[in-house]
């Protein structure tokens, strides 16, 4: 045999063993073929505006031979589970030896925590300016809330807070001190 010879037994004793071996490694392990999925950043995205919310506070203080009175429905958004912005309208009814009315509009906002939220509410008030001991004079005045709160559910909550007007304490009869009962719908 020349060398020409040996070159090409060579060549093809190798193109064989070669050749097996690559089928023997394909055909004892199974290919998967993934579909690859590229994530459409836009689609995926969680929405800014989780929620709208609706609901209604309400506070009631039988002190004494008194009766007070406030019901306040509001609509809201709620973003991304931390921050709830409402706005509503509100009525309260104080019987005190007079009837006092109260009324107005407020936007309110909160920032949750797991259970706990904080509270911030400023209202537009229409009542009683006058103190007790003076004529009933009615007129119109703005207050914030601050307050504090905890909602055991999604659905109702309680809060404790404070009203920073000396105004408030006239048509309230807990004076500056804000106690709400709230249920979402």
């Amino acid at each position: 045999m020349n060398l020409k010879q040996y070159y090409t037994l060579f060549m093809c004793i190798c193109s064989i063993s070669l050749f097996g071996q690559y089928e023997g490694l394909d055909s004892t392990r199974k290919q998967v073929y993934e579909k690859q999925s590229f994530k459409d950043s836009f689609a995926e995205k969680e929405p800014l505006i989780s929620d709208k919310i609706a609901g209604l506070d309400f506070m009631v203080s039988p002190i004494s031979n008194s009766l007070f009175v406030e019901v306040n429905p509001f609509v809201g958004i709620n973003i991304r589970d931390r921050v709830y912005l409402a706005g509503g309208a509100f009525a309260s009814v104080w019987s005190y030896y007079n009837t006092y009315f109260t009324s107005g509009i407020n936007a309110t906002g909160r920032l949750v925590f797991n259970q706990i939220f904080l509270h911030t509410e400023y209202r537009l008030q229409y009542g009683q300016i006058s103190s007790e001991f003076m004529p009933t004079k009615y007129g119109m005045y703005g207050l914030p809330i601050f307050g504090i709160g905890y909602s055991k559910d999604e659905n109702s909550y309680i809060m404790v807070g404070i009203a920073v007007s000396d105004k408030f304490a006239i048509s309230n009869p807990l004076g500056k001190f804000v106690y709400r009962i709230g249920f979402y719908f």
